[in-house]
């Protein structure tokens, strides 16, 4: 009866341990794809910031030379800046839901392929030590 005790003890203790070990291996995983992510966010919004100074230096180069060929440079500016908010209130009154739902749905693929391949990772592990263990 005292090395069933045993037995069941050092079971125990080796279920803690993996718990443990596996408890560690999703905050090292999380903390892995946290870092990732925040790195492309970065990345992204740098370019973002890059095109939309390209855009605004363009748009403003369009003004003078709209207000060169009006020789009005105000009205240049003011034609630029009616098509600007024309396109800002066609996106407000069209509610572009789509984007949202696409960004949304591009987001979970993302998430759900990294889960599936590290669950994939894992499960060969698995065997490849299961195999080892009873070589």
């Amino acid at each position: 009866m005292d090395q069933l005790g045993q037995r069941i003890k050092q079971v125990s203790n080796e279920f803690k341990g993996y718990v443990e070990t596996r408890i560690e291996l999703l905050i090292l995983n999380l903390s892995d794809k946290g870092t990732l992510w925040l790195g492309d966010l970065i990345q992204h919004t740098f370019n973002l910031v890059i095109l939309g100074t390209g855009v605004l230096f363009g748009l403003i180069a369009l003004g003078f030379y709209l207000g060169e060929i009006l020789n009005s440079t105000p009205l240049g500016f003011a034609i630029i800046g009616g098509i600007l908010f024309l396109i800002a209130l066609i996106l407000i009154l069209a509610k572009p839901k789509n984007i949202s739902r696409r960004i949304q749905a591009q987001i979970m693929h993302d998430v759900i392929e990294a889960l599936e391949s590290k669950k994939e990772h894992e499960d060969i592990k698995f065997l490849e030590e299961k195999k080892r263990k009873e070589d």
